[in-house]
């Protein structure tokens, strides 16, 4: 994935900056760890040990046109960061890998009672699409979201991006505009016709500097969030003691291992023809064994749930998968036990039919 850093203008001098160049080095550095290319474009004497940097001035003209630099010749899609937040690395290569042009934005909260003051990225967003997009510089009525700080830019529109973006820092340099750069990336897009997507962070936080007591939560404790949310209530007393635990910890093992849920879907499907088979030899040990190999069956698919809603990659071919394979379970033991039973009983025939 090639991330393309934005240094915010607080990265400059003062303790402020002190604390902004803090979090830019934390996202070089968790980014190249796990394996990213990152460009970070700002001052060339900023003190950010990264791999490629991209030089720029700390006004807005000069960092729009190096970030259409930095785009040019890199690998898509690629995603544009504002260094300045707090967030997760997870939360950054779910929207790298969703489909299309993305921006990470939230529903915006309004107080009636109280005046409307516009935020820095307001987004007006109909169903998943943006309609509009703005900036401090751009006025935007009755927008629905607020941009948090990051554009996915699709293979198929980094070119029309990238020249958006080159148009708005000649027109930025001419009325020398004062701005946060990131929402200008935004406002190219959409402006230059490319269908904007809105995604939210989930359950992870997002511009948040403390997670239960650290500035910077590790992969476990945001896979532990993201498992906790997606487990669901619990459905009855055996669920809630033995259920919802088991299923949080094999949900993050196998988070960690990187298996996905369509390889725990066919283990289920596996797991439950294999208790078929057993179930239909109609012998006590192999009826134990089946019944374990059922309860295995349901596990993977409980945890399959889990790990699709954790990750959030949900989608219509998977949730024809989960339907197909509680299909599969079911038949497979009822046949097994209708097999099993004809071995003993009679008319075998038509007890194995039913």
């Amino acid at each position: 994935m090639t991330v393309v850093l934005v240094a915010p203008a607080q990265s400059a001098d003062g303790d402020q900056g002190r604390d902004t160049r803090t979090q830019l080095q934390r996202w070089v550095d968790v980014l190249e760890r796990r394996g990213h290319d990152v460009y970070l474009v700002g001052p060339s004497d900023l003190p950010i040990r990264v791999q490629h940097h991209v030089a720029a001035r700390l006004d807005v003209a000069d960092t729009v046109q190096a970030l259409a630099d930095a785009m040019q010749g890199v690998p898509p899609p690629i995603v544009l960061l504002d260094g300045g937040v707090r967030g997760s690395a997870v939360t950054v290569e779910e929207v790298e890998s969703a489909n299309g042009t993305v921006v990470l934005a939230e529903p915006h909260e309004r107080d009636d009672g109280a005046a409307r003051m516009p935020p820095d990225a307001p987004l007006r967003v109909a169903g998943d699409v943006v309609v509009a997009a703005g900036s401090s510089l751009h006025q935007l009525r009755e927008w629905t979201h607020d941009g948090v700080g990051l554009l996915r830019v699709d293979a198929a529109d980094t070119a029309a991006v990238a020249s958006a973006l080159r148009v708005m820092g000649d027109v930025a340099g001419a009325q020398k505009w004062k701005s946060q750069v990131l929402p200008l990336t935004t406002v190219a897009a959409v402006r230059a016709g490319v269908r904007v997507h809105a995604m939210g962070a989930g359950t992870l936080p997002w511009r948040v500097s403390e997670l239960d007591g650290s500035d910077d939560p590790d992969d476990a404790e945001e896979r532990r969030l993201r498992i906790a949310a997606a487990v669901g209530p619990a459905q009855g007393v055996v669920d809630r003691l033995v259920g919802i635990p088991l299923a949080e910890r094999l949900a993050q093992l196998f988070w960690r291992l990187g298996v996905s849920g369509r390889t725990l879907a066919v283990l289920g499907v596996v797991s439950a023809l294999f208790a078929g088979v057993l179930v239909s030899t109609g012998t006590a040990i192999a009826m134990v064994t089946g019944a374990a190999m059922l309860l295995a069956s349901v596990i993977f698919d409980r945890i399959d749930g889990v790990l699709t809603r954790a990750r959030r990659t949900a989608s219509p071919f998977g949730a024809w998968l989960g339907a197909t394979t509680d299909w599969f379970r079911e038949a497979a033991v009822v046949i097994g036990l209708a097999v099993g039973a004809a071995a003993v009983a009679a008319p075998k025939w038509a007890l194995a039919c039913g």
